[in-house]
């Protein structure tokens, strides 16, 4: 027999619990059911915060350090890592050398952007993101380590942030990182606002056709919406890259070719180019010329450039050309310099040549 249901509350001012009960009969004797529903505590969420707050900020027991290139450090906890990044969980989890060392060399990223993300690690805040070039650096980092919460709020902020003189750049940059809520919110923006987005410049000049450009880059077909100011003005200012470099991109998109990459310099500047305007073609052309320029005097360099560009078919075959050359390049001047400022590539470098050593292929080149 169900005899009937009530429900209570106690706790005090910061903590209340719900009690509910249902009294049942079975047999001669009344059995009461209780379940007891304990909420969530602001006050409770804040004191975890604050705690994790403090013991970065005062660099309590901290059990793994972040070195940066003008010798500064800052530690943290490897638990706090490993929970918010993939990342560092992979890296901090395995057989990497950092997870014995507990020491990760920071070559790419000022001390106060990886801080951004240390802090949002132990508080789910970034509380610097104001800046649009700093909101940005600090995005760069969390999608490197794998921190969508921070990433988020970072797209957030610089969605709040669009305006007449950055809509455009924003726009190229999201495209960059392949952020459709940017990119989407972007376009909006330049097309209500089209007739404010027109630009002179005192500079050579080149035609081209909408078509053709609109087909062969994402960027483009953004840009020269019908609604923009360049789709009837038929101009389109280019600040930011030199014409020779510039033209070598128009030609490929209507072409497929690439006639002048040649020169080492020229073809990294119009991979970067084709990787802004997104001409993915262009920027394999380029990516496999420079595998088949290796040489021992490019090698290191070509592998620092590939790797800050994300190129993992470059990055491959630079390591395996260094390697495989070990002997020769290990003796020049410039291998010093490039064990010092990136750490990370020569402790790649050297399991590859112990890993020779131990199948009897080795070159015979060895640093302190």
């Amino acid at each position: 027999m169900y005899l009937g249901k009530s429900e209570f509350e106690t706790g005090n001012e910061t903590r209340k619990w719900k009690f509910h009960t249902d009294q049942l009969l079975l047999g001669e004797e009344p059995v009461i059911e209780l379940w007891i529903d304990f909420g969530t505590s602001e006050v409770g969420e804040k004191i975890v915060i604050n705690g994790l707050s403090e013991i970065f900020n005062k660099q309590t027991l901290c059990d793994v350090k972040f070195k940066f290139k003008n010798s500064e450090e800052i530690g943290a906890h490897v638990a706090i890592l490993t929970a918010g990044s993939p990342v560092f969980a992979a890296m901090l989890k395995s057989n990497f050398v950092e997870s014995k060392s507990r020491i990760v060399n920071i070559a790419d990223i000022e001390m106060d952007v990886f801080k951004e993300m240390l802090v949002h690690l132990y508080t789910g805040k970034a509380p610097n993101l104001l800046e649009i070039n700093f909101t940005r650096s600090v995005y760069e980092v969390a999608d490197k380590y794998g921190v969508k919460s921070l990433k988020d709020d970072c797209e957030n902020l610089l969605v709040s942030q669009l305006s007449n003189s950055n809509a455009i750049e924003l726009l190229i940059w999201a495209q960059f990182h392949s952020q459709p809520k940017l990119i989407k919110k972007a376009i909006l923006f330049i097309v209500k606002n089209s007739e404010e987005f027109c630009f002179q410049a005192d500079c050579e000049e080149i035609g081209a056709h909408v078509a053709i450009l609109t087909a062969g880059s994402p960027v483009f077909a953004a840009m020269l919406q019908p609604d923009f100011l360049e789709s009837k003005t038929r101009i389109v200012n280019i600040e930011d890259s030199e014409m020779d470099v510039f033209k070598e991109m128009l030609v490929h998109l209507y072409t497929g070719k690439a006639p002048n990459l040649m020169e080492m310099n020229f073809t990294q500047s119009v991979f970067e180019v084709a990787d802004k305007y997104g001409v993915k073609s262009l920027k394999d052309d380029c990516v496999n010329l420079l595998v088949s320029q290796l040489s021992n005097d490019n090698a290191m360099e070509l592998l620092v450039w590939a790797q800050f560009r994300s190129q993992a078919k470059l990055i491959e075959k630079a390591i395996h050309f260094i390697v495989k050359n070990s002997k020769d390049l290990c003796s020049q001047a410039e291998w010093l310099d490039f064990m010092k400022d990136h750490p990370n590539l020569c402790v790649e470098i050297n399991q590859r040549m112990a890993k020779r050593i131990t199948i009897g292929y080795d070159n015979g080149c060895h640093s302190d």
